[in-house]
C-alpha cells in the first residue's frame, strides 16, 4: 500500500522534498488551472439559470470538478494524517511478520503455526486489484468525456451545419473566445490540463481511502483468528506457567494490533467524514440531474453515451465507498463463537482468563465510517442515496409537465 500511494502522489507533483512537504511546478500549473476551471464553470452556473438543460448539464459536471477540489485540499493540508494511515499499516505488518511465538520458549504438541502472511497478501492483492479498476474507470470516463465534444463536433460539421461555434470540454464561461483564437486554444488547453488533473485527485484519494478500508478490514480478519489461538490447541488442559506467558504475549500483541486498527478507522472517519458527507448530497442531486437530461430529446450519440458513463461511473464510486464502509463495521466486531471468545481458555491460570474477557469486551464493539453527521458509510446509505435522487426526479418531471 505504501509504495502505490507514494506512487500515485508523487505523480500528482504532491508531497515531495525532504519532509514531503512541497508541491513541484508543474503541480502548481495544473492546480492554477484546476482552480480557474472550477470558477470559470461555477459562473457559467449561474449564468444559465433561465437554461434549464445548460443548468443541469454545469452542475453534474461542477459537482464533480468541485468534489475533486475539496480532494486535493484533504490530501494537501492533511497530508500528515493520510500518512499516519499507511504508517501505521506498516507497524501492524512489521509487528505481524518479525515479532512472533518464538520470543516465548513454549511449544505444544499437534498444535498448528499460525502465521499472518496470508492475510497479509491476500488483502494486498485485493487492494492493487481495486486501485487498478479505479484507474482504468476514470481512465476510460475521462477520455469519453473529453472527446465526446470533438466527435459531437466533427459529427455536427459533417451533416453540413457548419457555423462559429467553438467546442469546449467543460461547460465553462469561456470570455475568451470572442477576443481571438489564440484565447480559445489558452482556454481548451486549461480545460484539458485541469480535466486530466482532477481525474488524478480522483484516482489518488479514492485509492488511499478505499485502500485503507481493505486493510482495515483484513487486519480485522486476521486479528480475529490469531486471537482464537491465544491459549493454543487445548488439548492440554494442565496449568503451565510458560504457556500462561506464550498467551500473555498473544494477548498483548492482539490488544496492540486493535487498538492500532481503532485509531487508524477514528482517522480515516475524521479524514473522509465531511467529504463523503458532501459527495453524498452531490451525488444525489447529480444523479437526478442526470436522469433529467436523459429525458430531453436534443441529445446526440455522443452526448447520450457521455452522460450514461457518467452516471455509472458515480454509482460505482457510491457503491465502493458504501461496500467497504459496511465491511469495515461487520467485519470489526467480533461476537460469542468467535475470537478470543473460541480459545482455548480453559488451559490457562485465572489470571490470563481474566486478560481474555477484558480482550473480549474490547473487540465485540464494532467500528463505524461517517459520511456526514448523520449518514454511516454502509450499503443502506448507497440504497437510500438511489431512493432519494428518483425522487428528486419524479418530482423535477412532474412540476415540468404541470408547467407544460
Amino acid at each position: 500500500m505504501e509504495v502505490t500511494i507514494k506512487h500515485l502522489v508523487k505523480k500528482m507533483g504532491l508531497w515531495f522534498g525532504p519532509l514531503r512537504d512541497s508541491t513541484n511546478l508543474f503541480a502548481k500549473i495544473c492546480i492554477i488551472c484546476f482552480f480557474i476551471t472550477n470558477v470559470a464553470q461555477f459562473v457559467s452556473l449561474i449564468r444559465s439559470r433561465n437554461d434549464p438543460e445548460h443548468l443541469f448539464a454545469c452542475f453534474s459536471v461542477l459537482s464533480f470538478c468541485g468534489m475533486g477540489f475539496i480532494k486535493l485540499t484533504s490530501l494537501q493540508l492533511r497530508r500528515k494524517s493520510w500518512r499516519f494511515l499507511y504508517k501505521n499499516t506498516y507497524n501492524i505488518e512489521n509487528e505481524q511478520l518479525n515479532n512472533d511465538d518464538k520470543t516465548v520458549n513454549y511449544e505444544s504438541e499437534d498444535e498448528e503455526n499460525r502465521t499472518f502472511s496470508p492475510h497479509i497478501l491476500l488483502y494486498t492483492k485485493q487492494f492493487a486489484t481495486t486501485s487498478s479498476w479505479l484507474t482504468k474507470m476514470y481512465s476510460f470516463t475521462a477520455v469519453v468525456y473529453i472527446l465526446s465534444p470533438f466527435i459531437g463536433y466533427a459529427m455536427y460539421n459533417a451533416n453540413g451545419n457548419v457555423d462559429d461555434f467553438r467546442v469546449h470540454i467543460l461547460p465553462i464561461w469561456s470570455p475568451l473566445d470572442k477576443l481571438s483564437i489564440i484565447g480559445y486554444v489558452f482556454t481548451l488547453i486549461v480545460e484539458l490540463i485541469a480535466s486530466i488533473y482532477c481525474v488524478a485527485i480522483h484516482i489518488t484519494f479514492d485509492t488511499i481511502a478505499t485502500g485503507t478500508m481493505i486493510i482495515i478490514c483484513g487486519q480485522f480478519s486476521s486479528l480475529h483468528e490469531y486471537s482464537q489461538q491465544i491459549c493454543g490447541s487445548g488439548k492440554r488442559s494442565d496449568l503451565n506457567v510458560k504457556r500462561d506467558a506464550r498467551a500473555h504475549y498473544r494477548i498483548k500483541k492482539c490488544n496492540f494490533i486493535h487498538v492500532t486498527l481503532l485509531s487508524m478507522v477514528n482517522k480515516l472517519n475524521e479524514l473522509i467524514r465531511n467529504i463523503i458527507g458532501i459527495y453524498f448530497f452531490l451525488a444525489t442531486l447529480t444523479l437526478c440531474s442526470v436522469a433529467v437530461q436523459l429525458q430531453s430529446t436534443k441529445l446526440s450519440a455522443t452526448q447520450l453515451i457521455s452522460l450514461l458513463q457518467y452516471m455509472c461511473a458515480t454509482l460505482i464510486q457510491l457503491l465502493l465507498y458504501c461496500h467497504y464502509g459496511h465491511a469495515v463495521q461487520t467485519k470489526s466486531a467480533v461476537f460469542i463463537g468467535d475470537g478470543p471468545f473460541t480459545s482455548s481458555w480453559w488451559s490457562v491460570s485465572g489470571k490470563v482468563r481474566r486478560e481474555i474477557a477484558i480482550l473480549c469486551t474490547g473487540m465485540s464493539h464494532s467500528c463505524r465510517l461517517f459520511a456526514g453527521p448523520f449518514n454511516v458509510l454502509n450499503l443502506h446509505s448507497f440504497i437510500q442515496i438511489i431512493k432519494t435522487a428518483y425522487s428528486y426526479y419524479t418530482v423535477l418531471r412532474r412540476t415540468s409537465e404541470l408547467e407544460k
